[in-house]
């Protein structure tokens, strides 16, 4: 009988054992699971952070073209804005110049053909001279020497 306590105490603890290497093994396969599960999802992070910066550089692209073609813009704005000041010279020259050489051209002793190339030649010469007065003027002193680039047009 004693054998038999002896027995039944030994086959107790071996099931006893047994339980609690299965509950380990299930630990163990439950642990080795997540595990795997978390790298899965640090492998998707991963691959969601290059994406995002992959797209945050083409965003980055797309803005400096943006920045480059607003310049482009804005230059021709410029020389645009520019060509209309050397007109409003150029009219404004024309003007002046009419009004003070038309009393020379009436009392001159030219006439037909003559006056009238006389008469043109007075407009371009005073056309011209408004343009080159107004790039003269929009120069500053340390660009004196050169011309600007609405001059240059």
């Amino acid at each position: 009988m004693v054998f038999d306590c002896r027995a039944k105490a030994a086959q107790i603890d071996l099931e006893r054992e047994y339980e609690e290497a299965k509950l380990r093994s299930a630990k163990s396969a439950k642990q080795a699971e997540l595990d795997n599960r978390l790298r899965a999802e640090e492998v998707m992070a991963n691959a969601e952070i290059r994406a995002a910066e992959k797209m945050l550089q083409a965003a980055e692209l797309s803005n400096v073209r943006a920045q480059q073609e607003r310049a482009r813009i804005m230059a021709e704005l410029n020389n645009d804005a520019g060509r209309i000041e050397s007109g409003k010279a150029a009219s404004a020259a024309v003007v002046g110049g009419v009004l003070g050489s038309l009393p020379f051209l009436l009392i001159g002793s030219e006439s037909g053909l003559n006056a009238a190339l006389s008469f043109v030649a007075a407009l371009a010469s005073c056309a011209l001279f408004g343009v080159t007065y107004r790039c003269a003027l929009s120069q500053s002193p340390r660009q004196a020497g050169r011309w600007d680039a609405q001059c240059a047009e």
